[in-house]
């Protein structure tokens, strides 16, 4: 899920990126993490680590070029300067598990409120059946509006931390970008 949540922010920024500067696609890879900027096949960290010779690397292209970082150093700065979009995924990734727990209180609140419909129809001449099965109707809409109101309130924290992504994922493109130009100059960067 973290991996996918990376693989997805970064695939997101990629636009900013691609009119930013002139790098059109990048893999950072760090082991078993993974974070991709631009158009890539499914398999592409595989066929990257072979060419690579590791699983610990920066690959990226400029103006058509292939290009390739395995210093650790230059390494260790990139790690340092995607930190930020890692925690926003992290973020994402919590509030993602707290809306889908939210939706399943839903659903089986849905679940209460049909079984209590259908047990109202079969009641339909009971009067006093009817006015309690009402009154549980009324505690069960309560409950939905309580809930509604914890889904507003994470869809408003969803909207402001996609305002953050997208400004985290302004400066870790601009940082990104600025190490790799470092990288090609200094020659810690090579052509593949």
């Amino acid at each position: 899920m973290r991996r996918l949540a990376a693989v997805v922010l970064f695939a997101l920024a990629a636009v900013t990126l691609a009119a930013a500067d002139d790098f059109t696609r990048i893999i950072i890879r760090d082991g078993d993490s993974t974070y991709m900027m631009g158009d890539f096949s499914s398999n592409s960290s595989a066929r990257y680590d072979t060419a690579a010779g590791t699983r610990h690397y920066a690959w990226f292209e400029r103006d058509g070029e292939a290009w390739l970082i395995t210093d650790p150093a230059v390494l260790a700065r990139l790690d340092e300067a995607t930190r930020a979009q890692r925690s926003v995924g992290g973020e994402q990734g919590a509030l993602g598990t707290r809306q889908a727990e939210l939706g399943r209180k839903q659903a089986k609140l849905g679940r209460k409120q049909a079984e209590l419909g259908r047990r109202q129809a079969a009641y339909a001449t009971d009067s006093a059946r009817q006015r309690e099965l009402g009154e549980q109707q009324r505690e069960l809409s309560e409950q939905q509006r309580a809930l509604s109101g914890k889904q507003r309130e994470l869809s408003e924290k969803q909207r402001q931390l996609s305002e953050k992504q997208r400004q985290v994922s302004i400066d870790v493109h601009r940082n990104v970008a600025r190490i790799f130009e470092d990288a090609i100059r200094s020659g810690a960067a090579k052509r593949r």
